[in-house]
């Protein structure tokens, strides 16, 4: 029974998620902030042209003479689309990201809890520092996997078919994962008012008490993104077999998919933070 209690428990996280879909002002947040980002990887596709080429230059320029000249050239600009773009995106992301996701929970707290006032009545822009401290813990462990693993399991895999596992099971299995254990810290500023380090604990504690339904949330969140983002990495083989357009509507592909991810995300961690700590 208490399996069972799980599942429905998980089901209704997702069920009352969708039904703060009509919730404009929280997707209007997040539709700004992807076109802010659409319009950085529009920059990158349109480099060479102006206005884009005086604003990017001195940017690009930090990743050496050589891929600034080659992002000039086709194909080669779409072949350092994904990463050139990645770099802009975590700047970016540094800067708003955390604020972004931190005005969702609290509108989407809102519409759980019926209009009560959230983090101890402090504004979301007050509770910034902690936000961004749970936004780059987060996205450093996953920068760390991303950089560290692959050269560390590249001997043993050396072969198209583990290559295959390695890029599309494995690594969104580390990704997942680390994002189960944290999937709580960030709502948990807004609709408790922690600091980002009783926010982590307490995150962390919930994953210890029910590790499935943090896992499977964290897959409903970031299947789709983790899959684009996996094809993304074979920027070559893209090219290869369709054309090397396709890669810029990937990465468009992905800010949508992030977006919708980065509602059920808020939604649905604020959901299980509005039931009662014995619910929990």
């Amino acid at each position: 029974m208490r399996l069972l209690d799980r599942i429905n428990q998980f089901l209704v996280l997702i069920l009352d998620t969708f039904r703060q879909f009509s919730n404009w002002r929280a997707w209007g947040i997040l539709l700004a902030f992807l076109l802010l980002n659409w319009l950085v990887l529009l920059a990158h596709r349109e480099y060479i042209h102006a206005p884009f080429y005086a604003i990017l230059s001195p940017w690009i320029n930090l990743f050496g003479e050589n891929r600034a000249r080659a992002v000039s050239h086709y194909p080669q600009s779409y072949f350092l689309m994904p990463g050139l773009f990645g770099w802009s995106k975590l700047l970016l992301g540094i800067v708003l990201e955390a604020l972004v996701l931190g005005a969702v929970a609290r509108l989407l707290h809102r519409g759980f809890a019926h209009g009560r006032r959230s983090g101890g009545g402090r504004s979301v822009l007050s509770l910034w520092g902690h936000l961004l401290v749970i936004w780059l813990v987060l996205t450093g462990l996953n920068y760390a996997a991303g950089y560290f693993l692959p050269g560390l399991v590249a001997p043993y895999v050396n072969g198209p078919r583990r290559l295959f596992v390695f890029s599309f099971v494995a690594m969104p299995f580390v990704f997942t994962f680390l994002f189960s254990l944290l999937i709580f810290a960030l709502p948990a500023v807004v609709v408790h008012g922690d600091n980002a380090g009783k926010a982590i604990i307490r995150s962390l504690r919930i994953f210890l008490r029910r590790p499935f339904m943090c896992f499977f949330l964290s897959i409903f969140v970031l299947a789709l993104p983790l899959l684009i983002g996996s094809i993304l990495n074979r920027p070559v083989d893209i090219a290869d077999r369709f054309r090397p357009e396709l890669i810029y509507w990937l990465l468009v592909a992905k800010l949508i998919l992030e977006t919708v991810a980065n509602f059920f995300w808020m939604g649905a961690a604020v959901r299980f933070m509005v039931e009662p700590e014995d619910d929990q």
